[in-house]
């Protein structure tokens, strides 16, 4: 059995993240980060001008690409934890032709459906969150689309919601923690060679990216992890789920 694919604690989880993200950092970077990276650097530099509804718009769109990241990144981590070479033209291939148009709908409305929750009150937003967390790897490696996906997602958490939200929101919070202080040092050195404020917000999004692909990450092997322990999932398994 696959060293990542079975049951695993939480520290287990995060520790093994990190071990595949700096053994594979290449592969990963070049799945998650390169794509989100014109944009990120386009928010930075034009974010000092923006009004609010431009603001608004613009983290709804990152937020959406940031979730279709995710379908190269299961492809890619299924391939590195079965033991075999990354395949990153298979990867992008699920975000082509017809897979495209049902993986974009199926991402687009678990969002809608969050952000929704999230606007009417905040705890239906995080409940929303978790309920929906498993869509892209269940689209991906299941070729479950729309609400089938959805419901498919709600099924495979149901009894660890806590396990779920508490794993899923340290995995941001820590990134966060980290990309604020690199922002903030980023920032002071870059205000000491007197930067104008648009390239500085461009730099400092740039600087911070890198750390993105971690709750992704920790998003796959948390699937396998509970599908692992409904379902006996295996090996086996996932290299059947990845020639579907």
């Amino acid at each position: 059995m696959s060293a990542f694919i079975r049951a695993q604690s939480a520290g287990e989880i995060f520790r093994n993240a990190a071990h595949l993200y700096r053994k594979n950092f290449l592969a990963l970077f070049l799945v998650y980060v390169l794509p989100l990276a014109p944009f990120q650097a386009w928010f930075g530099y034009a974010a000092q001008g923006m009004s609010l509804a431009g603001l608004a718009a613009a983290y709804a769109l990152l937020i959406v690409l940031s979730v279709l990241a995710i379908v190269p990144i299961t492809i890619v981590l299924s391939d590195i934890c079965l033991g075999t070479r990354p395949d990153l033209g298979r990867a992008f291939r699920h975000l082509s032709l017809r897979s495209a148009g049902l993986l974009v709908g199926t991402c687009l409305l678990s969002v809608a459906l969050c952000v929704l929750g999230a606007l009417l009150l905040l705890v239906p937003g995080l409940v929303l969150t978790v309920r929906y967390a498993f869509v892209v790897p269940v689209a991906v490696l299941e070729r479950l689309s729309g609400w089938q996906a959805l419901r498919r997602s709600r099924e495979l958490g149901k009894g660890y919601f806590r396990r779920i939200f508490g794993i899923i929101f340290l995995s941001y919070a820590v990134v966060f923690v980290v990309s604020a202080l690199i922002g903030a040092i980023c920032g002071v050195a870059m205000l000491l060679v007197e930067l104008p404020p648009h390239l500085l917000g461009m730099i400092a999004n740039l600087v911070a990216l890198p750390l993105a692909p971690l709750p992704a990450i920790v998003l796959v092997l948390l699937y396998y992890d509970l599908r692992v322990r409904k379902e006996a999932y295996d090996s086996a398994a996932l290299a059947e789920d990845l020639k579907r």
